[in-house]
């Protein structure tokens, strides 16, 4: 699984709003991340760590859309 997630992967960073937005397609399905910067830490606004924690709030998407898949299999 773990590979097959890092393969369909597009970010959107929004620098105005603060905002990171990681769209990832798994097992014909499309799942979101998003990321917000607080208004007070624009200062500190990072495009690596916006799209990573994009990304991790993307993989929780799929790990529970798995787990769904594998409760309604048994």
């Amino acid at each position: 699984m773990k590979q097959e997630i890092y393969k369909d992967l597009e970010f959107d960073f929004d620098e105005e709003l603060g905002t990171t937005t990681c769209i990832m397609k798994y097992d014909n399905h499309v799942f979101y991340g998003r990321a917000y910067c607080a208004k007070e830490d624009m200062d500190y606004l990072s495009k690596k760590t916006g799209q990573e924690i994009a990304f991790n709030r993307a993989t929780v998407e799929v790990l529970r859309y798995e787990k769904d898949r594998l409760i309604n299999e048994l």
